[in-house]
């Protein structure tokens, strides 16, 4: 009787104790564990567990060993398996030069992992990006037992991964990764390898699943996904749930890779919901979705210039008693200025890709920024972040990082440095560019060639401004994607529908592009690539 009196106080101490933090502000260090879960599960906010991060020695280089045994696949054959292969390996940690007496799997000597390509598969086994995932019986490796080891190939500094994470360790309502640099050395025995190969310089993070998720004070019971590719439009190929007419995992995954759950109904609802005309997006996005961790990750994106995140590269959790969905940051490894590398690696970009008309391609939002009162919101929330993730901090940052891993970096020191300079300037620049995108007109999709009354005629969706103002279009067609040779033009319309005599068999090229009042240039979505160069805003249509 007496324990069952002594248990009961000390929950109601925990009880009272979490009251106490709701309302009284008390210390997180003396929160327990399962408060942070609960609390994830049934209120509005999003929360980390800060416990689980190691704040000195996340940015030590660590060592691994990894001996790919001789009795199964050669780590050789699985760049050619298409990513689907995986090996059995010895994983043991050390220093620059062998595994170590003392530290993770020194002597073992049967294979204690499972290793597989991750992410984009490059030609060079040394440019690859692998996960390694440690046996059910092993020791975990810093507390984590699956490791996503990510190569970032054309990075030039390699730091921009681990930056990303570790900002949003800084952030409320966000929930981050824990990261560390990796140097991997490959012996592959299957191969007759004698000794370690040197594969450079890695940013470890650990793999997002339940594990993740109850690492991190979340639901390990509940739904994440990963977006490979989903705008929250109405899917055409098969996406119904689990054990319905249609379904293969194949097929979902290519939309939202499955990281944890099963209850696929539960996305699908939201995205039906989204995409019907007679409920009112506004209550749609408050019921389904926590409205201070979707505006943080927004502005996050945002002033971070993660292009990627508009339909990709993000995560989605509901806890597995929850109708909520939370957004959460999956790498941002493309951010900070990735694609303006100069004499690295540089992409031309349109002029949609930049500030808030970069997620103009997202059904939902779309429908969120096209509330004013939303984007008051954001813009409230970029200016409070940009106290966060800015030019010092990056700074600073940046340079501790360059101290533990510049021997492992091959590239000139000054040019290292001046990239540090660039992506600390990046945040600033891209609450500049937030800011410009708000005065043009929203981007559009464009129809293609259609026929009406014996005539041929081009249009696009009706244009938005979100800050009030007209949308004129300017429409041009012609034999190239110079328009060297036009066969019509039309500028400064009120309307966007364009006729055109009805067109002769061959190949034709148009561009619809949107004006604002003082006559600035927004493209459409639409692009044209001929090999050697590409042509934003341009569409390549084909008269049989």
């Amino acid at each position: 009787m007496k324990k069952s009196i002594r248990n009961f106080n000390i929950a109601v101490f925990f009880v009272i104790t979490a009251f106490a933090v709701t309302s009284c502000g008390i210390p997180k260090a003396l929160i327990p564990n399962w408060w942070f879960m609960k609390k994830a599960r049934t209120s509005a906010d999003l929360r980390d567990n800060p416990k689980i991060y190691d704040e000195e020695g996340d940015t030590e280089v660590i060592h691994l060993y990894a001996t790919v045994m001789p009795d199964g696949n050669s780590f050789r054959d699985l760049a050619s398996s298409g990513g689907e292969g995986e090996v059995s390996i010895l994983l043991q940690e050390g220093d620059e030069s062998r595994p170590l007496e003392g530290l993770f799997g020194y002597g073992a000597s049967g294979a204690n992992a499972k290793m597989k390509l991750a992410g984009n598969i490059m030609e060079d086994p040394q440019q690859n990006s692998y996960n390694i995932t440690l046996d059910g019986e092993s020791d975990s490796l810093y507390e984590i037992r699956s490791i996503n080891l990510n190569k970032n190939p054309f990075d030039l500094t390699k730091m921009r991964n681990k930056l990303a994470f570790d900002y949003f360790r800084k952030i409320d309502n966000l929930v981050s990764a824990r990261t560390r640099f990796v140097t991997l050395h490959i012996k592959d025995l299957s191969a007759g390898d004698k000794g370690f190969v040197d594969y450079g310089l890695y940013t470890g993070v650990e793999e997002a699943n339940a594990d993740y998720l109850k690492s991190h004070g979340l639901d390990p019971q509940g739904m994440l996904y990963k977006a490979q590719y989903f705008e929250f439009i109405k899917i055409k190929e098969p996406f119904e749930a689990d054990a319905e007419p249609g379904y293969t995992k194949e097929n979902f995954n290519k939309i939202l890779e499955v990281k944890a759950g099963s209850d696929h109904k539960k996305v699908l609802t939201v995205v039906d919901d989204i995409n019907n005309p007679k409920l009112n997006s506004d209550g749609v996005i408050e019921r389904y979705f926590n409205k201070n961790n979707y505006l943080t990750w927004l502005a996050v994106n945002i002033i971070m210039g993660n292009l990627d995140a508009n339909a990709k590269n993000f995560m989605l959790y509901s806890a597995s008693d929850s109708p909520t969905w939370y957004f959460l940051p999956y790498d941002n490894a493309t951010s900070m200025g990735y694609y303006g590398q100069t004499g690295y690696f540089q992409t031309p970009l349109s002029s949609w890709q930049a500030g808030v008309s970069n997620y103009w391609v997202s059904q939902l939002h779309r429908q969120f920024i096209s509330n004013p009162q939303n984007l008051e919101a954001l813009t409230r929330k970029i200016e409070e972040l940009k106290s966060i993730i800015n030019r010092d901090t990056t700074l600073e940052m940046l340079n501790g990082y360059y101290r533990a891993v510049s021997r492992y970096i091959n590239a000139d020191p000054a040019t290292i440095q001046a990239e540090i300079e660039r992506i600390a300037g990046e945040p600033q620049k891209n609450i500049e560019r937030y800011y410009d995108s708000l005065y043009l007109p929203m981007p559009v999709f464009t129809s293609g060639i259609l026929e009406r009354d014996d005539k041929n005629y081009f249009s696009c969706q009706d244009g938005v401004s979100l800050i009030g103002g007209g949308v004129y279009y300017d429409f041009v067609l012609g034999h190239d994607p110079e328009f060297n040779s036009i066969i019509e033009q039309i500028d400064d319309s009120t309307l966007n529908e364009f006729f055109v005599n009805k067109l002769g068999p061959g190949v034709y090229y148009y561009k619809i592009s949107l004006k604002n009042d003082n006559g600035d240039i927004q493209l459409s979505f639409d692009k044209y690539d001929d090999g050697s160069k590409i042509y934003f805003g341009v569409r390549q249509c084909i008269v049989e």
